[in-house]
């Protein structure tokens, strides 16, 4: 009976334990992480695009379709800014930063129609729940390239810079003709008239580093005869990781 008595007063000291530890332990508050990318886009795939943000609340309104009224992408101040059409959000990898698990939650908008090309400098993106909670966040440059044709390309590939950690591209390898196309510019958003070599039927194009990621970009050629072509979004660059390398670049925005 003593036994006894002793197994349940120190049964009943581990669960008065566990429960005193559960309420002195701080509470996670929800958070957005959102990292400054170059998002270069194309009407060629119908103005659609994904911008990944994470968090370590998936669960929250702003992460489910119906609780979003609105979405509006513009620059700082302003001066220009247009509604996108949020078509759906998805669930992908998780990260841990910071010693905490974020998941990355990838937002796909197709934009309206414009009829020329689009600069945005100091992206950001400003979301209105049905509930009338509102964020505003970061995302970094963003561009798009209208109507143009899309160039006849044999293969496409890319890789990183030397050393480099971020998930941006260095290097694009695109298959191009020479004797069709005689390539005098390349440009890829804000990024005009880059460096490139074009010889055995393979244009390849030297990227600058720039503390921006850049992994899916539209290229814009431009030709001796002034002509100018579209390399559609393309996934260049690969990487389940992406808070990992990209500390001085991300921004932190609570939720509530």
């Amino acid at each position: 009976m003593r036994k006894f008595l002793l197994y349940l007063i120190i049964f009943l000291g581990a669960m008065g334990l566990g429960y005193l530890a559960q309420k002195v332990q701080p509470k996670e508050e929800p958070v957005v992480l959102t990292i400054d990318t170059e998002y270069v886009i194309s009407f060629q795939e119908e103005g659609r695009f994904d911008v990944i943000l994470f968090t370590n609340q998936k669960t929250h309104p702003l992460f489910q379709k119906d609780y979003v009224l609105r979405v509006m992408l513009h620059d700082t101040s302003l001066d220009l800014f247009f509604e996108l059409n949020l078509l759906d959000i998805t669930e992908g990898t998780k990260e841990i930063y910071l010693h905490e698990t974020f998941t990355r939650m990838i937002f796909s908008f197709s934009i309206p129609y414009f009829s020329e090309d689009l600069f945005v400098d100091d992206a950001m993106l400003s979301f209105e729940l049905f509930d009338q909670e509102s964020y505003l966040f970061r995302i970094g440059k963003f561009a798009l390239f209208t109507h143009y044709p899309t160039i006849d390309w044999t293969h496409l590939s890319g890789r990183k810079s030397d050393g480099m950690l971020l998930s941006r591209l260095g290097l694009a390898y695109i298959g191009l003709d020479q004797e069709t196309y005689h390539v005098t510019k390349v440009s890829i958003g804000f990024m005009d008239d880059l460096h490139f070599t074009h010889e055995n039927n393979e244009l390849i194009i030297d990227v600058p580093n720039e503390d921006y990621l850049l992994y899916d970009p539209a290229i814009l050629i431009t030709l001796e005869d002034l002509s100018l072509w579209l390399v559609p979004n393309f996934l260049y660059i690969i990487d389940h990781m992406l808070l990992k390398e990209s500390g001085p670049l991300i921004n932190h925005y609570a939720l509530y």
